[in-house]
């Protein structure tokens, strides 16, 4: 027995000493510590001990270590971090990492950037400098980059400029990038993000871009609208094209192409089809699941969480039916919290107020300058609500809430029928009556509205007053020839709006038909005042006395019902 246990005992010294030997770390001695317990003949307390020993020793020896003394007193790193990089690090010739520190500063870095740089990429304090770091460097700003450029693309990127050759990488690329992207903010932003740095895979996923037909710009949004995508293997790429065409997408129509296939290649086949399960059983048909990507391929990017948490606000707050959210795909994009809440928040308030007259849903497309300004500034000294409403701090409701006014639930078979008779009366007979000619027949405001918004919402942006672009987009001159044609009159109640000339620029919505080569004539609707053109006018005083005519009949009925 006494045999045994000597046995045991040298056994274990001699495993601790060489764990000690080998690492150096009270880790793993604690660990054999803790297996060695186990046996029944170790003396846990003679162990206890030793191991104590050992830790103590390991953490002095940590403390005292060149390589953290060098991170944390030259490189500026915490004794935490120091203590990590130290484990996957060595410092071998603090005179290098010395050199290398000083090429850095002389760069444009600051202490919180090289801070930065040693924990993500430690291994760059053992770099030559002279024959690796200070040329590439050096290329990049005899290229035209700034500074703070060349230390954003090694912060974000540091695989680019430190773990490729320049003669054999960095300068081909640089150079097959200046043929494709239009400056080096482009270059920059794409080496950023780009995962792999080949030309010939670049050129193979360029020549099936250039397979559809499209136009070359094509090309450079894919670069700089999915730069990870360009670098995606040619198969894949190629298949991407393939199934983007097959949707229905043009080439034609380069930014809505170029979204497509850039969520398309970002997502997998598996996500694919749980977002058309999630948009299905949120009320969406497999075709208006389809149309929405189609609309807004953005929307099938985001989140599970994020998709449910809008659609319910859509829903149960803008009264918009799942099928009609198709048509407002911009509002899935937009934040709920910075914008569509407190919009909905101020409108609800101005509503409840009486200080407009109904909320549409296109004042939640204008930009952020044209709300505040006709919203929040126009009336903070009447409600000042609106101002904690417009910062999300009050929680309102009401905006699109169904009219409390009558109740028709509650009513009896025959007051429905009541109410359904005075109404054909007052609305219906004057038509009649005055055999009104239905040139260009007037639509109901918000229904016209909510038509201008969901068709022609990208044009608000070169519309409005004090717009700084240039022309109108390609999916805003769309939208007008699709109102064009299916509903002009719109246009005219549009211009005719006293609130909405406020913010429009009338001269750019007047000669948007011929800048989009749209075939069509706004200025007559100018010319109608009072509403869209018609080719003839009833006398006010003919209407009016029918309507008090029908007002004296529906008072006599009412009374006769009554009794």
């Amino acid at each position: 027995m006494g045999f045994t246990c000597l046995a045991v005992r040298r056994t274990s010294n001699l495993l601790l000493f060489l764990l000690n030997k080998r690492d150096g770390h009270c880790s793993r001695i604690s660990s054999c510590n803790f297996f060695l317990t186990r046996h029944p003949f170790y003396s846990t307390a003679t162990t206890s001990s030793e191991s104590d020993d050992h830790t103590v020793d390991s953490s002095s020896s940590l403390s005292s270590s060149p390589t953290i003394s060098y991170l944390n007193k030259k490189c500026g790193l915490s004794a935490k971090s120091a203590l990590s990089v130290s484990k996957k690090f060595e410092l071998k010739f603090p005179e290098k990492s010395d050199s290398v520190l000083q090429v850095l500063r002389n760069h444009g870095f600051t202490n919180k950037h090289i801070t930065d740089l040693i924990i993500k990429y430690p291994y760059i304090l053992s770099y030559q400098v002279e024959k690796n770091l200070k040329p590439k460097l050096e290329f990049f700003l005899s290229e035209g980059y700034t500074h703070p450029q060349i230390v954003d693309l090694v912060l974000s990127n540091s695989f680019v400029l430190l773990r490729i050759s320049l003669e054999r990488k960095i300068i081909p690329s640089i150079t097959f990038m200046k043929t494709v992207l239009p400056s080096n903010t482009a270059v920059i932003r794409f080496l950023k993000l780009t995962s792999h740095v080949s030309i010939p895979l670049w050129k193979t996923n360029i020549e099936s871009l250039r397979s559809v037909g499209g136009p070359e710009s094509i090309i450079r949004y894919m670069f700089t609208l999915w730069p990870t995508c360009m670098s995606r293997n040619p198969k894949c790429f190629a298949k991407g094209v393939a199934k983007t065409l097959d949707l229905g997408f043009k080439p034609s129509r380069v930014l809505l192409f170029v979204r497509a296939l850039g969520m398309l290649l970002s997502i997998k086949p598996s996500t694919w089809e749980r977002k058309m399960m999630l948009y299905r059983s949120l009320g969406l048909s497999n075709e208006e699941a389809l149309l929405l990507f189609k609309n807004s391929p953005q929307c099938f990017g985001l989140s599970d969480k994020l998709i449910k948490k809008k659609m319910d606000f859509l829903i149960q707050k803008l009264r918009i039916s799942p099928s009609r959210v198709v048509s407002y795909p911009d509002f899935l994009r937009s934040s709920l919290e910075k914008k569509m809440i407190p919009r909905y928040a101020v409108l609800s308030v101005l509503v409840a107020n009486g200080l407009i007259k109904t909320a549409y849903l296109y004042n939640f497309k204008i930009s952020v300058a044209n709300f505040s300004v006709r919203f929040v500034d126009r009336f903070k000294d009447e409600v000042p609500e609106v101002v904690e409403a417009y910062k999300g701090n009050l929680n309102f409701e009401g905006a699109f809430q169904t009219s409390n006014f009558l109740s028709i639930a509650k009513m009896s078979v025959s007051e429905k029928m009541l109410v359904f008779s005075i109404s054909m009366l007052v609305v219906v007979l004057p038509t009649v009556v005055t055999q009104q000619p239905p040139s260009i027949a007037p639509s109901s405001a918000p229904n016209c509205m909510n038509i201008i918004a969901s068709n022609m919402g990208d044009c608000f942006d070169y519309v409005s007053r004090n717009s700084s672009f240039e022309s109108p987009s390609e999916s805003c001159c769309g939208g007008l020839a699709t109102v064009v044609k299916n509903e002009f009159q719109c246009l005219c109640q549009f211009l005719q709006d006293s609130d909405y000339r406020l913010s429009i620029n009338t001269s750019r919505v007047l000669h948007l038909p011929s800048i989009c080569d749209v075939n069509a004539t706004l200025s007559q609707c100018q010319n109608a005042p009072d509403g869209p053109v018609n080719s003839s006018t009833p006398s006010k005083s003919t209407t009016v006395g029918i309507r008090l005519l029908l007002v004296v009949f529906t008072v006599l009925f009412l009374l006769c019902f009554r009794f």
